[in-house]
């Protein structure tokens, strides 16, 4: 027993003074194939947009998965390093600034905005280093293609399970709401039952060999596709072509009220990203749905209904109208707030007509010429907005 725990003790010894130094020296240099192994914290100081493990004077990131970077670039880049491959990288290249960021698929305004920031830096402060800055910059990714239907169903599933339905027109009970979100949310660190950080390496090591026998799909690598279409036709370089149908759109079959009710959660999380990272400027991006984002030559398009429900058909005039109404409706709430507010749709219609912005294998976000697109819109119009299609 005692020779049996000496050998457990250096085990955990050497493991510790090799994650202290991985950790100072190395972890921005994991290769993304080994991502999925990290913890939440460790993930956050292996992102390769910023100089070191701890960012300095930096620009933050958060939203979905826009934010977190999924799509083509990154089912193409080189798995055994630490790539560029989604708008932070574009951000860094041109500012020269570290960028981070907070980013997590399947979240709406309060997972993006609220919960992974708030959660992610207290914890990063609080058990890695309680000097970590604040940004100095905030962008929050606003993404038209499922972002409302997102605030509904938090609303609809979380919301509503504690509360009537008069208190969704009550900004001090979602408020309230998003602050208990965040408290909850746990599994940052390398062990989910305990806050702390320590540990991500042994942790990753066991992950990374429960993959090799077990195999593993990494869902932020993972193909989004929408099969072949026959409705969907727009003009890109020049030709006609027929894209995905069931494409993503403007929340095009949600009603006044519910719209209502999603872009309320939105300026309630909008107030309290505000709060967090004070006195960080604070810009509102708005990023396309794959439908806003082509010159459609069909009067009719298709697209996806709420939750994986199917699709529709609808006239594409619909899909102008609604386009417009929501960016208007986001600007107000930003500009409301006293942060910049960017239409992005216009930089990447732009790129649009040249070549795909999205897939060809994920129809669910833009591949490497969309990102340069959404990254020209933030450098060169830093405050717009919403122009005219």
């Amino acid at each position: 027993m005692v020779n049996g725990g000496l050998l457990l003790g250096s085990v955990l010894a050497t493991f510790l003074l090799l994650e202290i130094v991985v950790e100072r020296y190395f972890i921005t240099s994991t290769p993304l194939k080994f991502h999925f192994a990290l913890s939440d914290s460790a993930r956050w100081l292996a992102q390769s947009s910023k100089r070191g493990p701890l960012p300095s004077h930096y620009i933050a990131l958060v939203g979905d998965s826009y934010a977190q970077g999924k799509g083509d670039w990154l089912l193409q880049a080189d798995p055994d390093h630490n790539s560029p491959f989604h708008s932070a990288h574009l951000l860094q290249s041109a500012t020269g600034r570290d960028v981070v960021s907070f980013g997590r698929r399947h979240r709406g305004s309060i997972g993006g905005w609220v919960v992974e920031p708030t959660a992610l830096f207290g914890f990063l402060r609080k058990h890695v280093d309680d000097e970590l800055e604040q940004p100095e910059q905030v962008l929050a990714y606003f993404y038209a293609g499922n972002d409302v239907t997102d605030n509904l169903a938090d609303l609809r599933g979380n919301f509503l399970a504690q509360h009537d339905d008069a208190q969704i027109a009550d900004d001090a009970a979602l408020d309230a709401f998003m602050e208990a979100e965040a408290q909850r949310r746990r599994g940052l660190g390398a062990l989910p039952w305990l806050p702390l950080h320590r540990g991500w390496l042994p942790s990753a090591v066991w992950r990374v060999m429960g993959n090799m026998l077990h195999g593993h799909e990494d869902k932020d690598i993972a193909d989004g596709g929408v099969p072949t279409g026959i409705v969907n036709l727009a003009r890109v370089a020049d030709r006609e072509i027929a894209l995905p149908d069931g494409l993503q759109g403007p929340a095009l079959d949600v009603d006044e009220a519910e719209l209502e009710q999603a872009l309320r959660v939105t300026r309630v999380a909008l107030a309290r990203l505000h709060r967090l990272f004070e006195p960080a400027r604070l810009t509102v991006v708005y990023i396309p749905s794959v439908l806003e984002s082509y010159p459609w030559t069909s009067a009719q398009i298709s697209y996806a209904k709420r939750a994986g429900s199917g699709s529709e058909t609808g006239a594409t005039a619909q899909l102008w109208q609604r386009s417009q109404l929501l960016c208007r409706r986001v600007q107000q709430i930003a500009q409301g707030m006293g942060a910049a507010f960017v239409d992005a749709r216009k930089a990447v219609r732009a790129a649009a007509q040249n070549g795909l912005v999205h897939g060809p294998r994920d129809w669910l976000h833009f591949n490497q010429a969309g990102y340069q697109a959404l990254v020209a819109a933030i450098v060169d119009h830093p405050a717009t907005d919403c122009a005219s299609l």
